[in-house]
């Protein structure tokens, strides 16, 4: 594949710059996504079946972004993006069989959005001014799937005609979808305290996704979205001894235990759940000694 790129900066002031590019990538399928083979999960009771003719996507990327970098290790930046996908590959279900999932290709798709992000040294913290600092970013995005372009398994006419056909009293289908698998918003926060002379290096992060469409429906059958999840979790690690070769380490995730779950989306209906798994938290402790 040829993938061309363009990038370029503009330096505004002298801690501040404007980036533009273009760039034009892919995805290829998975090992698992473009095979025949039939692979059914004994703890969700899904079959998951592989498709062969499945193509790789291509992807148009457009990116702005401003950025300023008030002190040294700090930054603030603003950026805008555009992408558009062809063949964006998604799982979708069979009206029949609705416990078999397959990938697909999806037609052509666009994702529109805007990220801030900010990194801040803790200066008014005195004896930790070093080693303290604040971040995280603020992704909204808004994606757009034609469903007139796409034709989903065992069927000859497009999605957008089938759940026109299945629409119930009331229900208007417009031409476009949200895109599987893309959130329409996503937050990332941190702490950090790193020390160096002590040897101390922690890390306290939150990670939360909006409601995000995971399963394509077909007919009668609904899509499943899958609800926001708040993730914390937070990873300590300390030196010990005189010449630093050992540490310790603390590791632990998923902090408010909150449940993975699916549900099917139906117009003028109650939710109903598609799936739900309780991961549960993770409390790794380790030893580390460096023989150099």
């Amino acid at each position: 594949n040829v993938l061309p790129s363009l990038n370029t900066v503009y330096k505004l002031t002298e801690n501040s710059n404007l980036r533009a590019s273009y760039n034009k990538t892919l995805a290829r399928p998975s090992f698992r996504e473009k095979s025949v083979a039939q692979i059914f999960d004994p703890i969700s009771k899904i079959t998951f079946l592989g498709n062969i003719d499945i193509e790789q996507t291509n992807i148009d990327n457009v990116d702005l972004r401003w950025e300023t970098f008030p002190n040294r290790g700090e930054v603030i930046s603003v950026s805008g993006f555009y992408k558009r996908f062809d063949g964006h590959i998604e799982l979708a279900v069979f009206e029949t069989a609705v416990d078999n999932l397959k990938p697909v290709n999806s037609g052509i798709s666009q994702v529109f959005g805007i990220e801030l992000e900010a990194r801040k040294a803790l200066n008014f913290i005195s004896d930790m001014s070093r080693v303290v600092s604040i971040g995280g970013n603020i992704s909204i995005v808004e994606s757009r799937m034609d469903m007139a372009t796409v034709v989903l398994p065992g069927n000859t006419e497009s999605e957008l005609d089938i759940r026109r056909q299945s629409a119930r009293d009331g229900e208007t289908i417009d031409q476009y979808r949200t895109m599987a698998g893309q959130s329409p918003f996503l937050i990332n926060a941190y702490l950090n305290v790193s020390n160096s002379e002590k040897g101390i290096d922690a890390n306290l992060s939150y990670n939360v996704q909006g409601r995000t469409l995971s399963i394509v429906g077909l007919g009668l059958i609904p899509d499943v979205y899958a609800a926001p999840r708040h993730l914390i979790n937070l990873r300590f690690a300390k030196q010990i001894g005189s010449k630093g070769r050992s540490s310790i380490s603390l590791r632990m995730n998923n902090l408010l235990d909150q449940d993975r779950l699916l549900s099917y989306d139906s117009f003028n209906a109650p939710e109903e759940t598609y799936s739900r798994f309780s991961d549960g938290r993770d409390f790794i402790i380790g030893y580390r000694y460096n023989l150099r």
